[in-house]
């Protein structure tokens, strides 16, 4: 739903042309990741957040020779997060707002503290 990457700039090599704007050899062009991924021509409710969005044709890891090297590593992190740690944390909840960290190009959380409740033994 959030991507870690803002935006991924580029430098045209050709002139074209991307709905009816005119884009010169040597013009800069940004891709705003956390647009993409809300296209509202793409996704329905593109706001809201919905596990099961199927199809789901984000950008979050990139795309075509720019996909990210780490993706399976990322996506297995979040699985073991989603099946092993997650149902181990009874009653989470947020204690205090979560720290970012705040970049141009990266959005990430660097601290976040919660409480739960203890696993019954």
């Amino acid at each position: 739903f959030e991507s870690p990457l803002i935006s991924f700039r580029r430098t045209a090599t050709q002139d074209t042309e991307l709905r009816g704007v005119k884009i010169r050899e040597g013009d800069k062009v940004t891709i705003w990741y956390p647009s993409a991924n809300r296209d509202e021509e793409i996704f329905p409710d593109a706001d809201t957040f919905d596990i099961g969005r199927t199809p789901n044709p984000h950008v979050a890891f990139g795309i075509g020779e720019h996909f990210c090297l780490g993706v399976h590593l990322a996506r297995l992190q979040l699985e073991v997060i989603f099946t092993e740690l997650l149902p181990r944390l009874q009653n989470p909840r947020l204690v205090e707002a979560e720290a970012r960290i705040r970049s141009f190009d990266v959005t990430s959380i660097s601290q976040m503290y919660i409480r739960f409740d203890p696993e019954p033994r």
